[in-house]
């Protein structure tokens, strides 16, 4: 009935996806203490109902403290590649805001060496976080540490997400929660 799907499709889900028992891993990252208590005991309310399913079969993960430099690991390639790809621009100030203009600055003063010894950090947490989760099929954590803070003072509270887009795993942030004031906060999954 849709002539837009080619009749000789095999529409059949992948055998990835036809597994009898998901292996799940629901994960305390590094970041854990910045996330606020309704944050905390949404998730672990959630974790419990996905534990719960017959399908599932999932077990609490700690990430290695190491996972904590994840941010400052980021900051030196990202700012350090910042300050390469926008030179020209920077050199023109009206062209980048005054916060691109501080992250090329920062950049400007990382040497090469510290550039160097961040991609090999990067790499060592890539690996381990493989070999930690090589057993599972999806992780389960918070996307945020709660509802995005009020105005005019906001405070960004450091999360778990950088560290899914360092380690280059796919994650994505589902809305399923939400905090005192009714705004949703999400639960990540990679």
């Amino acid at each position: 009935n849709y002539p837009f799907v080619h009749r000789n499709i095999d529409l059949k889900a992948p055998s990835f996806f036809q597994r009898k028992k998901w292996r799940v891993a629901a994960v305390i990252h590094p970041k854990w203490e910045y996330a606020d208590a309704y944050a905390k005991k949404d998730f672990f309310d959630y974790v419990k109902k996905v534990a719960g399913l017959k399908n599932v079969s999932l077990h609490e993960k700690k990430l290695p403290l190491e996972f904590s430099r994840a941010h400052e690991i980021h900051d030196v390639i990202y700012n350090k590649t910042l300050s390469y790809y926008f030179a020209d621009e920077y050199k023109k100030k009206h062209l980048v805001s005054k916060v691109l203009s501080g992250l090329i600055h920062d950049g400007q003063n990382i040497s090469a060496d510290t550039y160097r010894k961040a991609l090999a950090a990067q790499v060592e947490l890539r690996e381990k976080l493989k070999s930690m989760f090589r057993d599972y099929d999806i992780i389960l954590t918070l996307s945020t540490s709660g509802q995005a803070p009020k105005f005019p003072n906001p405070v960004d509270k450091q999360d778990s997400c950088l560290i899914w887009n360092l380690c280059g795993v796919p994650a994505m942030n589902v809305p399923v929660f939400r905090g005192p004031q009714g705004l949703p906060f999400g639960l990540q999954v990679v």
